[in-house]
């Protein structure tokens, strides 16, 4: 590379021969001469700033000697220049020359060359300081300010004590961070606007199919699109007092959702109370003050205001309290603690202790204010759904000399605190009465939640996600902050003091419903540099008896000093208030505001904080992102898949799924890893918008596609809607990281079993590859405190499904018994074998006495054959999964006792139940495995939960409407009497649940009313619907136009709207979950009649039902204001399985009704006679729409719902067919809504009954296939078309043999064959019927053929099937195989 400082080679030769002289004949010490006496006048000029000079360029001789001197023409005009470049061209290796000419360039603005020289200097003395500074002004004069930073640090390393290089190190940096920050906000905002762009693109797709899918829906006039997103959080909501009694007033369903909300958490309590029963420092605490203020001074009685757990007031009359009556704000909490009394009431002390359930509003001395408390509790208490309203007041004899209240949480004053505080104040203590805690003080800190790098890539956009409508609780442990302040006391509460002014009626409290009492603005020095986004706080109680001893719910250092100590309970956990980002800098002041009621402490910015939220990131994305080894172990895994993937793909791309990508961390490691293209699949909308923002972030924008899909319904090839596939071919690699504690409870197995059958190469690689899970007996309850039995608190531990918990971290808290076993194992490759369900005995040998309450289960997860994972309590592992524990009934067990735990999975959760036996029975404790009331309570809510959940499903404006007012209730809680946790229950219960409206309009596959598994199959006892069923739910083939289905449908309407132009409504996508009464009830089917039976019909649960027929929405549609409508949907029947009979088909229900002047205008004096004329032509004319000039014939017949009834037969291909049926509607169906005096025709037909005469389909299955070669034989409004076979693949005949039971049907056998071959089954016939002459004992062989439309079966795969259905038709028929 030529350099620019000095003359090359070629050019020296030729000013050489031009000179006549050479450099290499000239005297040595002529030339050190020369070049000294150059430098120096180059210095010379340089310090009289003569740069330019007018002497041109010296071709010749010096006047002297005639030596020729060498210069480069471009600078030659230049004194200083020039003499320093006479220098150089006798010396080229003089690192100080080009450091001066450097210099001298710089000064007359050649930066470039200045640039050069200095870059040569640096070269040349690679260790002399000034040479680098020269080069920084060059990069500096460049503003190139990164390396000039660069340069100007090396100079001051080598030259420590200059003060220039010092100042111009700080002013590089300055420069360099401010141009950094330019930079970066100018990205951001390209890569900001992209990802807006993306997504707007994303969701106006989805909104248009929404549009399309939703705009014959009986509701469609009444909402927009809009209504079906999340509403907006406004951080204002928290400090803008609501009147609540207009609020409800406005909309009673309010009301109705606030009671649930208050009877979920009346659930929710007393199992979170068990906390405060295991935390020994905070019982401790409380014991010690009370026996002291007991022992100092005696106390005729006390009041314990409980936040629950039942022991306060046993410690309060342990410590020497002569009465005690305990207030327990809810009805659990009531039976909890009544249950924990009875426990003790061999104590002596027990019967001091007086329990009083309900509000603490209805307590009070005397007999005062019976009909002013009828007021206000009618004023302000919330009428319960799920319990009766207190109607009996609790009066104490006398007032209380001592105040006992534990009323806190992480939102420190949420629960209520003060609010019970000033009640009991007025109400019921007497003067000078004692308070403990005595005093509350409220602790802050500038807090920075901010995520760094995560294995090399940056995944700040998941920041602005971080919020939360309330104060969230967090342990700091496991969710890591920089402090960027000290801590600092926010606000200061003597509840003594407080007591004494009330009583004392001084203005104290006045309007403290609305005011603050607090309102402050805090200056804080900030202690390092960092991006403020909240604010964590926690308390310290002070007691009034041993100040020596302060109990704080927060770990971090205090604001006292040594002495006294603190004391840091575990029940409680921190909070902390998320706020507007702000950078702030070491060592400056920042101000923060506090604000302070009866009910919330709210921390607010300067400015303050202003910006909205409607999508919030779940927590345990945090944890799974902070996750190091996760990471780490996946990172190595996908790079050595992807690296295994090139090696053997001879030059092709590899393609890579993620699915449910999340954030797109893993989608970003296969790219990195050389991932040729990235498919990034994520239900959740909101995650959608992190991973797009992330991958554009880190650069990925054309390596990885994030799509808003449910990998369920994803493919490689064009739907039968016409809707393009998501993936270009099938993948390469499948990464995944859908576990839960239990490791199925997510669905990973039918994900993957659906990506297997349509996603993936034959030979893919997946990571993970297989796991394990292990179970473990373990002792986890509580027994004893302070002398007190607290076993009974155990019961309320119990749940149906296993829950999280940090075995690991909390060692203290459990006890193993028994060596852990394993339970299961899933080779993820066979995923056809894991997707069945499966049980297992396991046998435990005690080496531990102890009480068996709960089986600890974790997984080990293999992500490939040498990296691995494992969630056991015995290792060290991160954040991002917990143990799970499910609690069984308990029993008492001794070392060397063995018992049995029955262990099942149906697929999508582990579960465990414990073996009876004579042994097991005499080993009980005393403590049931839950609370019956509790239970039965349970139910009922669940039943509700359900009905709104479906509604929220059915209606977007009822979706709106909860999810409103969910957010309104958690941002002011206590408006409403709620306490904070409470409101989050309510929250956090519908952010979740709620989601199901977007998951029930599923866009990407055309779906709409598809619902989430659990609302279709529950474990409610009278269900029936299988998966194989609920994967149909939403399919919609009506709705395709180029399906023989859908082009039936769409020639019916044609037929309807060009002969009764106007008249008929069309709806095609009314839910398909209805209700019995609609579904039977409502269209006269008789309470005996066999189609109720679950044999028949698929039973949701005891009161819902899939839809056995389109009549099921005729009483609500008359009932709407429509008389005249068509209604086209998916009908579901339990039935036989043969080429004509599917369980899932579609039907059209039409019905018009008439008004007695509407046929008295006809000249018809009867009305069900003309009703009987019209419908018979109207019913022959669509016949000869679709089949022709045919013959037809009337067939009386009889349908529950029609009288007269008729059945239409048409000739057609040499034999007569049923078409249809229908009637004159039964009169009582029009008089029960709203139709009295009307008539009406109904008809009902099947749309595959007519599809597969018209069309020639030999097979009702091939209605469902996505085969191409089946689909495009059709063509929209083509009913001129025959089916052409595109091959017959062989037939393969199994027979089943058994003794059947008296239970025993035939549809029972077809669904159980159909869920575990779905559609390679093609017929189940009976072949034998054989009674055995001597047992009486009936034997039935059916011969199952299975046949596949698409492809040739192999033996194995159906030997395989064949034994599953016989291990099934074993276990769940209740037959005996021959």
């Amino acid at each position: 590379m030529k350099d620019p400082t000095v003359v090359t080679a070629h050019e020296r030769n030729r000013i050489e021969q031009y000179a006549g002289t050479s450099l290499k004949d000239a005297d040595p010490e002529e030339l050190r001469f020369i070049i000294t006496q150059s430098k120096s006048a180059g210095n010379t000029y340089f310090k009289e700033k003569k740069y330019k000079g007018t002497v041109s360029v010296l071709n010749g001789a010096w006047p002297r000697r005639g030596l020729l001197t060498l210069t480069r023409t471009c600078v030659c005009n230049v004194d200083a220049i020039r003499m320093y470049s006479q220098a150089i061209a006798g010396n080229e290796t003089d690192h100080t020359l080009f450091s001066n000419r450097s210099a001298s360039y710089l000064a007359i603005g050649l930066l470039e060359q200045a640039l050069w020289d200095a870059q040569k200097s640096v070269s040349l003395k690679p260790d002399w300081g000034k040479g680098y500074y020269r080069l920084g002004c060059a990069l500096e004069s460049l503003n190139n300010w990164e390396a000039a930073y660069t340069a100007f640090s090396r100079a001051s390393e080598l030259e420590p004590n200059d003060s220039v290089l010092t100042k111009k190190v700080s002013a590089a940096k300055k420069r360099l961070e401010e141009d950094t920050r330019a930079m970066n906000a100018a990205a951001a905002v390209e890569r900001h606007n992209l990802v807006l762009k993306l997504r707007h693109a994303r969701h106006k797709d989805q909104r248009l199919q929404m549009l399309n899918q939703f705009k014959q829906s009986m509701t469609a006039p009444d909402w927009e699109l809009e209504d079906l997103e999340w509403p907006t959080w406004i951080p204002n909501l928290r400090r803008t007092p609501i009147d609540a009694k207009e609020y409800l007033k406005s909309d009673q369903r309010r009301t109705g959702l606030l009671s649930y909300v208050t009877a979920l958490s009346d659930l929710a309590a007393p199992k979170d109370c068990i906390k405060a029963l295991e935390d020994h420092t905070r019982l401790s605490w409380f014991a010690k003050a009370l026996q002291t203020h007991f022992k100092n001074q005696s106390s005729s009685h006390t009041v314990v205001i409980s936040s629950g757990g039942g022991v306060l007031g046993l410690l309060a009359a342990q410590a020497g309290a002569q009465k005690v009556t305990q207030v327990e704000r809810s009805k659990m909490l009531y039976r909890m603690a009544r249950q924990i009394l009875d426990s003790n009431k061999n104590l002596p002390y027990s019967k001091n202790v007086e329990i009083v359930s309900g509000v603490l509003e209805t307590v009070r001395v005397g007999s005062e204010g019976d009909s002013h408390m009828t007021e206000q509790i009618t004023e302000t208490g919330i009428p319960e759904l799920f319990q009766p309203p207190v109607k009996q007041y609790h009066h104490t004899e006398t007032p209380a000399d001592t105040l006992v209240i534990d009323l806190l949480d992480h939102t420190i004053l949420g629960m209520g605190l003060l609010k019970s505080v000033d009640y009991s104040a007025k109400h019921l203590l007497s003067s000078g009465a004692q308070v403990f805690p005595g005093k509350v003080k409220i602790m802050g800190q500038l807090a920075e939640f901010k995520l760094d790098t995560v294995e090399g890539f940056n995944l700040s956009p998941m920041d602005c996600y971080r919020w939360y409508p309330g104060d969230e609780r967090f342990q700091h442990q496991n969710m890591p902050f920089r402090a960027l302040s000290d801590p600092f006391v926010a606000v200061e509460i003597d509840l003594t003091s407080r007591v004494a002014n009330i009583q004392k009626d001084d203005g104290f409290l006045k309007d403290s419903d609305t005011t603050w009492e607090y309102d402050e603005d805090i200056s804080l020095k900030v202690v390092r540099n960092g991006q403020w986004n909240a604010v964590v706080f926690w308390f310290e109680l002070y007691s009034n008896c041993h100040d020596n001893e302060i109990l704080s719910n927060g770990t971090f250092s205090s604001s006292s000093q040594g002495n006294p100590a603190i004391l840091p309970a575990s029940s409680w956990g921190q909070g902390v208030q998320y706020l507007d980002t702000k950078t702030i800098e070491e060592g400056t002041d920042v101000s923060v505001r506090v604000q302070q009621d009866q009910s919330q402490v709210v921390f607010t910015s300067h400015p303050p904080q202003y910006r909205m939220h409607h999508a919030l990131v779940p927590r345990w994305h945090y944890d799974m992102i902070l996750d190091t080894e996760r990471n780490r172990a996946y990172n190595e895994a996908i790079q050595k898949a992807v690296a295994s993937r090139k090696s053997s793909a001879y030059g092709q791309k590899v393609h890579c799924l993620d699915m449910g990508a999340g954030s797109g961390l893993l989608s970003m490691m296969a790219a990195r890893a050389g991932s040729d293209y990235t498919y990034a699949a994520e239900v959740s909308a909101h995650m959608c918008d992190v991973a797009e923002e992330c991958t554009i972030m880190n650069g990925f924008l054309d390596k990885i596609l994030v799509l808003d899909r449910d990998v369920r319904r994803m493919d490689v090839l064009r739907k039968p809607d016409g809707t393009p596939p998501e993936l270009q071919r099938p993948v390469d690699l499948a990464i995944f990281e859908v576990f839960d504690s239990g490791l199925i409870g997510e669905g990973i197995l039918h994900i993957l079993a659906a990506a297997k059958a349509k996603l993936l190469m034959p030979n893919a690689t997946l990571v993970p590859c297989r796991a394990e899970v292990y179970a473990q007996p373990i002792q986890m309850r509580v027994d004893s405190t302070h002398g007190l039995d607290i076993q009974q608190a155990n019961r309320w531990r119990w749940r149906a499904d296993y829950e999280g918990v940090e075995l690991g971290k909390n060692k203290d808290a459990w006890i193993p018994l028994a060596p852990p076993s394993k339970v299961f194992s899933f080779d993820f490759y066979d995923i056809e074998k894991c997707a069945m369900d499966n049980e297992n005995t396991l046998t435990f040998t005690v080496d531990t006495k102890g009480t068996c309450n709960a089986i600890a289960m974790w997984f080990n997860l293999h992500l490939d054959d040498e990296i691995s994972l494992s969630t056991s309590p015995y290792r060290d592992k991160g954040p991002t999964w917990q143990q799970a524990v499910q609690y069984i009934e308990e029993i008492r067990v001794e070392e060397g006792d063995t018992f049995q735990v029955e262990a099942k999975h149906d697929t999508y959760s582990v579960s465990y139940k414990l073996v009876q036996d004579d042994a097991i029975k005499g080993k009980r404790t005393e403590v049931p495995l839950y609370d019956g009331t509790w239970k039965a309570t349970l139910e009922r809510l669940e039943s509700f939960n359900s009905q709104i959940v479906k509604s929220c499903v059915q209606n977007p404006l009822e979706y709106r409407f909860v999810a409103q007012s969910s957010i309104q209730f958690a941002a002011r809680p206590h408006d409403f009497g709620l306490e904070a946790a409470q409101a989050m229950h309510g929250y956090g219960k519908h952010s979740k649940s709620l989601s199901a409206p977007r998951a029930a309009m599923s866009t990407e596959t055309g779906r709409v009313g598809s619902i989430p598994r659990e609302e279709v199959i529950t474990n409610d006892s009278a269900n029936n619907v299988t998966d194989n069923i609920y994967e149909k739910i939403g399919t919609n083939l009506h709705h395709i136009p180029s399906h023989p289905i859908g082009i039936i449908k769409e020639a019916i309407y044609g037929y309807f709207d060009r002969n009764y132009p106007d008249t008929f409504t069309k709806f095609d996508d009314l839910h398909p979950v209805v209700t019995a009464t609609a579904n039977f009830d409502e269209v006269l089917v008789p309470s005996d009649h066999v189609s109720r039976s679950p044999n028949d019909t698929y039973y949701v649960d005891s009161e819902t039902v899939l839809r056995c027929h389109t009549s099921a929405h005729q009483a609500e549609t008359l009932r709407k204001g429509f008389t005249s409508f068509l209604v086209t949907g998916d009908v579901y029947r339990r039935d036989s399985i043969d080429s004509t009979h599917y369980p899932v088909f579609h039907q059209m229900e039409g019905v018009r009704v008439f008004t007695e002047d509407e046929w008295k205008a006809a000249g018809a004096s009867d009305g069900t006679a003309f009703c009987e004329q019209e419908l018979k032509k109207a019913l022959e004319g669509l016949a000869k729409e679709l089949f022709g000039d045919v013959e037809m014939r009337w067939i009386d017949a009889y349908f529950p719902f029609t009288d007269p009834s008729f059945e239409l037969e048409i000739y057609f291909k040499d034999q007569w067919l049923e078409v249809l049926g229908c009637g004159v509607m039964e009169q009582e169906i029009l008089d029960k809504n709203g139709r009295e005096g009307h008539k009406a025709w109904a008809f009902g037909l099947g749309l595959e009954r007519l599809a597969m005469v018209l069309y020639d389909i030999p097979d009702i299955r091939l209605f469902w296939t996505s085969d191409q070669r089946f689909l495009k034989q059709f063509k929209e409004g083509d009913l001129q078309s025959k089916f052409k076979p595109y091959s017959k693949y062989p037939p393969c005949f199994k027979d089943v043999a058994f003794w059947i039971s008296e239970d025993f049907t035939e549809n029972n056998l077809c669904e159980l064959v159909r869920g575990i071959a779905g559609d390679l089954v093609e017929e189940v016939k009976l072949i034998d019927d054989f009674t055995h002459p001597k047992t009486g004992k009936t034997s039935n062989c059916f011969r199952i053929a299975y046949r596949s439309m698409e492809r040739s079966l192999t033996d194995d795969e159906i030997n395989n099937l064949q034994e599953e259905v016989r291990k099934q038709v074993a276990s769940k028929l209740n037959v005996e195989l021959r």
